[in-house]
């Protein structure tokens, strides 16, 4: 899943589908085609109030982060909280902070993605061991080097997004709405959407 870095993507977001939002899924081109942040409602207009007030805290460098949820199913990340906060900062013509919530891998996962890369290690480094013991002076500072390419491998391995799950809420969206009024009194669905 994309960790949407690249600046020249932030000035699209704002373009793509302002009353949607958007997800570039079938582009054509791989760089483009996971690289959205999906709003969950539309991003409010650069001089709306609250937008405003954001604005500023960006400008003084003390906006609170954007946060994401990223979701495999998508391939993208969505605003969970802080859309007004983005709009802010793409007004201001930057990118806000983020900070960026992915579901935790499991050690399994992990130790079996970890195997080829562990393999490879253990091959690299026996041969550089014979070639230690046949007087290579570098021989010595490859292996050091090694170590820290399967430090670099792992991390990328074993870090990062993993697949979201998700099941239908027994009851559906009536035990959803009854929940919902539980856990947050005075909260009424939207009816509009």
């Amino acid at each position: 899943m994309s960790s949407y870095a690249v600046d020249a993507y932030w000035d699209t977001l704002a373009q793509h589908d302002p009353d949607r939002g958007h997800i570039a899924w079938f582009s054509g081109s791989p760089a483009h085609d996971s690289r959205d942040i999906l709003p969950l409602r539309p991003l409010s207009a650069p001089d709306a109030p609250r937008v405003r007030a954001f604005r500023r805290q960006y400008r003084e460098g003390v906006l609170p982060p954007v946060v994401l949820w990223g979701i495999s199913a998508l391939d993208t990340a969505v605003v969970l909280d802080g859309h007004d906060r983005l709009a802010a900062a793409l007004a201001e013509g930057g990118r806000p902070p983020v900070l960026r919530l992915n579901r935790e891998g499991l050690p399994e996962l992990h130790a079996l993605l970890a195997e080829p890369d562990l393999r490879a290690y253990q091959e690299r480094i026996a041969a550089l061991q014979r070639q230690r013991d046949a007087g290579d002076p570098l021989a010595p500072s490859k292996i050091a080097n090694e170590g820290r390419r399967l430090a670099r491998e792992l991390h990328r391995t074993c870090s990062g997004s993993h697949l979201t799950r998700g099941w239908p809420l027994p009851g559906g969206p009536a035990a959803w709405d009854a929940l919902a009024r539980q856990h947050a009194p005075g909260w009424h669905p939207d009816t509009d959407n």
